[in-house]
Formats: structure tokens, sequence, C-alpha cells
């Protein structure tokens, strides 16, 4: 019961994939990039606690608080330099 059946196996040259012009291949790449770099932003603002793009900015700085700076070491896998963190309060003296 096989039916005859057009042999498919060779793509000829009118089927094969092509890109239609540079500038579509330029396009698509500009936008999956910016695509790709919003939701890592986001990822990174938007979690139990919602932050802003200062606070960000803030933490890379050094300069954030406490609360924002654990936030953003348990969320970002790599943490600015240990020098350029939020020190810790001195202790208090004897």
């Amino acid at each position: 019961m096989a039916a005859r059946a057009r042999d498919t196996a060779g793509a000829l040259p009118t089927e094969r994939l092509r890109i239609r012009s540079r500038a579509t291949f330029v396009v698509t790449t500009a936008v999956l990039v910016l695509a790709l770099v919003g939701v890592t932003i986001a990822g990174v603002l938007i979690g139990d606690s919602k932050l802003l793009l200062g606070d960000v900015l803030n933490w890379t700085q050094g300069r954030s608080g406490q609360a924002i700076t654990f936030v953003l070491d348990t969320r970002v896998p790599v943490s600015p330099p240990p020098s350029s963190r939020a020190r810790p309060s001195p202790s208090p003296g004897p």
C-alpha cells in the first residue's frame, strides 16, 4: 500500500534559505540584541523586591545601602570588586 512520492532529499537552488539583504540582517540582529539587553535589565530590576535603575548604578559604584547591596548581591551572579562595594560600618569602640 505504498504510495509513490517524489524524493525530496535534495533541495533545489530556489528552495534554499537566503538572507534578503544586509540591511535586513543588521536590523534583525540589532533588534534581538536590544531585546536581550532589555530582558537582562528587567531581570535585575524586577524580583522579590523591585529596584530602580539608580539603585543598580549606586550599587555598582559602592554607594548603596545594606538592603540594596544584599538584594543585588543575591540577584547578580558577578558582583563588583570588593574595593568598590559598600563598606561595613565601623564597630563601636571600647
